[in-house]
């Protein structure tokens, strides 16, 4: 086939023929494409291409996202607390007695005190205490009474009245003030910076230290509490501090920096020192009939 010369710069879609066949021009590819062609004698069949090898096999893609999961509905609001019911007014009893069965009468500490109640008694909780206060005609704050006959009573100026008085414990102490700390068993004598202090030799003998007499007198409410003012025994049955040893029915004297010694019962003794008589054998501390 002899050479075919195409035009130069030709516009999309131009033609040209050569050799009986007509070409037109693609201006998209740059290319001549034969639109149609001369008789040519017909080829042969073409031998069955090889076919292609089996493409290797793609990849697993990835397994997607898990949604979100819906969100929780609100929980409804509680409903409100019903408005607390109006205080009743104060009643009055009268005509029957209160009879209280398995419960307990009972006040809080920051009740109101309202002052005396005139001709009328009164119980009331107030400053952490029980307050008693009788009827302004009477003669005494509280009467304690048993199968109709009368006790004892505490008359308005705070004297216990009655015909006998027990106790657990064994003496009759009075509060003194002390120069130092003392302990029970310890001897004192009047002297020092206060009105007592510890027992030296040629002292006036105050008494024995007592930490829980029966009945205990000058007990105020800025003392009770105070260590400084200890009681003396003044009579009944106390431990004693000693020197030595003691045996029963010694009689008890002051020895010295607040201790006490025995002698036997028939040797005469100083009665500016006298304490009282043992009670039992022993020593360190013996009890003591003061």
């Amino acid at each position: 086939m002899a050479k075919i010369d195409f035009p130069a710069s030709p516009s999309n879609g131009a033609t040209h023929t050569a050799n009986s066949i007509t070409w037109t021009y693609d201006s998209g590819k740059g290319v001549w494409r034969a639109s149609t062609y001369a008789d040519a004698p017909k080829g042969e069949k073409g031998q069955k291409g090889v076919t292609g090898a089996t493409g290797a096999k793609g990849s697993t893609g990835a397994t997607g996202s898990t949604g979100n999961t819906g969100a929780k509905g609100a929980t409804g609001a509680t409903g409100s607390t019903g408005s607390k019911g109006q205080k009743g007014e104060e009643g009055t009893v009268g005509g029957a007695n209160i009879n209280i069965t398995n419960y307990a009468i009972t006040s809080n500490r920051v009740s109101n005190w309202t002052g005396n109640p005139g001709t009328s008694g009164k119980i009331q909780y107030h400053s952490a205490r029980w307050y008693i206060v009788s009827d302004s005609n009477s003669d005494r704050i509280v009467q304690f009474r048993q199968d109709g006959t009368d006790r004892s009573y505490i008359a308005n100026n705070g004297n216990f009245v009655g015909t006998a008085t027990a106790a657990n414990w064994a003496d009759l102490g009075e509060k003194y003030e002390a120069d130092d700390l003392y302990k029970e068993g310890d001897l004192v004598a009047i002297g020092g910076e206060k009105e007592i202090t510890l027992w030296q030799k040629g002292m006036p003998l105050a008494g024995v230290i007592s930490v829980d007499p029966g009945v205990q007198l000058n007990y105020t409410e800025e003392n009770k509490d105070d260590p400084f003012w200890p009681f003396v025994a003044l009579k009944g049955r106390v431990p004693v501090k000693i020197n030595g040893s003691a045996k029963k029915g010694d009689y008890i004297v002051a020895d010295d920096n607040g201790r006490a010694k025995a002698v036997p019962h028939k040797i005469n003794i100083d009665m500016m020192e006298y304490i009282g008589i043992a009670l039992e054998d022993g020593e360190d501390v013996i009890e003591v009939k003061v």
